[in-house]
């Protein structure tokens, strides 16, 4: 998103170069301000008592899971080579999945997300499972034009409870 922004506050100056201009002053928060309103969100009653929830629903033991081996990688020097797969999903898939989630009256990322912890579910058998979740947070309009890095890390946590469907976790999720 801040890639985005810098982009967009780029092409304001460029234009107004051109035509003879200077650049505006910044009129978004900057990044120190985010930060202090954050720290203030924390302190409020408001933020203390979403701090309070999350740390009772991530309470006690939390699940580890066991997923499946594979094949140890291949080895370059003693070392493993990093590696990873991308498979993109054909367009029409994501539509009728995207199509299915506005049924259940869930975010598209809230569907796929259910999606992955039953997966979780299926390689590993556990029914309980968390997953960290990146989120983006720019809480206030002053917030928008803003450069940083303004990503949290969410745990969401998934029971796959065996007599629930799939659309009752999709949903809890």
């Amino acid at each position: 998103m801040s890639a985005l922004v810098l982009a967009g506050l780029l092409r304001e100056a460029y234009d107004r170069f051109r035509a003879g201009g200077a650049p505006a002053n910044p009129t978004a928060a900057d990044y120190a301000d985010f930060v202090a309103w954050e720290r203030g969100f924390i302190a409020s009653p408001k933020g203390q008592a979403q701090l309070a929830y999350w740390r009772e629903w991530l309470a006690g033991d939390l699940p580890v899971l066991t997923l499946p081996e594979e094949k140890a990688p291949a080895l370059t020097g003693g070392v493993a080579e990093p590696a990873h797969l991308e498979r993109l999903l054909p367009p029409e898939l994501v539509a009728r999945a995207r199509a299915l989630a506005a049924r259940l009256d869930v975010t598209p990322s809230a569907f796929f997300l259910g999606v992955f912890s039953l997966l979780l579910h299926r390689l590993t058998g556990e029914a309980d499972i968390v997953i960290g979740m990146p989120v983006l947070r720019r809480p206030e309009a002053r917030f928008a034009r803003s450069i940083g890095f303004f990503a949290n890390m969410v745990a969401v946590r998934a029971t796959v409870a065996g007599g629930a469907s799939a659309a009752e976790l999709l949903r809890d999720v």
